[in-house]
């Protein structure tokens, strides 16, 4: 996911930087950036078992103004041009506004 974002996303939205392990609220955020609050989550067979506390946390986000998106790590290997435009579609969502 850090290389999409770094070679397919961020050029594209310079002024908007994403963290790694990123804390807030408690919570460690797989990817974020703070000045669009965007999250991106990974999910991997780790999160079959997390299903509840995985909802709690992303209702808590987006009850802070956050966006969270979620993708399986099969479809960031697998479909990179599309995970690459989803997020990009949901930054033009955000500076939309």
């Amino acid at each position: 996911m850090w290389a999409i974002l770094a070679r397919e996303v961020i050029p594209n939205f310079p002024k908007h930087r994403f963290f790694r392990q990123y804390v807030l609220f408690g919570y460690i955020l797989d990817f974020y950036c703070p000045t669009l609050k965007i999250c991106i989550e990974m999910d991997g067979g780790i999160h079959d078992d997390k299903e509840d506390y995985d909802e709690k946390r992303d209702e808590n986000l987006r009850r802070n103004g956050i966006a969270v998106i979620h993708f399986r790590n099969e479809k960031v290997f697998n479909n990179q041009m599309k995970v690459a435009d989803r997020v990009c579609q949901c930054i033009e969502a955000k500076t939309m506004l």
